[in-house]
């Protein structure tokens, strides 16, 4: 239930906008195109267990990762569905001019052992932001298998760049 505590005090509104923010997070694409010459097709995804979101306490925290959602669904419905961490190219698109995203950490599907590689994974909990410059993001992301229970735990890093834009910077396993 920790993360009915953050949500205490919430509009209707709120709830509802994060609601539909949690279910197009745990929604994977089906085909990710336009990524610096990549086209990556991806599985069709069975519905898991919601997205649990521990909003931060911080006020600025909270507006940055508020601003960087829209890229961060982006991020994690490709990086739930990539088979290896070649394919983590898709991501180019949205990573900091200049990052290449395929020489990262291990992508959720290669860590486990036991899941269908054909399926994607869920996001299970985001959680543990932080704000290590006025421009940087990080948080943490679970990623669950729904068909073993195995589960992959990374950090994420978004920039904000001269445009106003949220994007990748770095991601590794924990």
């Amino acid at each position: 239930m920790v993360g009915a505590i953050g949500l205490a005090g919430c509009t209707t509104q709120q709830l509802d906008q994060l609601t539909n923010n949690l279910t197009a997070l745990n929604s994977a694409m089906d085909v990710v195109g336009d990524t610096n010459g990549v086209n990556l097709a991806l599985p069709p995804v069975k519905p898991g267990k919601p997205t649990e979101l521990i909003e931060p306490t911080d006020k600025q925290v909270k507006a940055a990762m508020e601003e960087a959602l829209p890229n961060i669904k982006k991020v994690l419905s490709i990086t739930k569905c990539v088979k290896t961490h070649m394919d983590l190219r898709a991501l180019n698109h949205y990573a900091v001019p200049g990052t290449d995203m395929s020489n990262r950490a291990w992508v959720p599907l290669e860590i486990t052992q036991y899941h269908d590689k054909n399926r994607c994974v869920s996001v299970s909990q985001i959680d543990q932001w932080s704000k290590p410059a006025l421009n940087t993001l990080k948080f943490h992301v679970a990623f669950i298998s729904d068909d073993s229970g195995e589960v992959s735990n990374y950090l994420f890093q978004f920039r904000r760049v001269d445009s106003g834009q949220w994007l990748i910077e770095s991601l590794s396993s924990m």
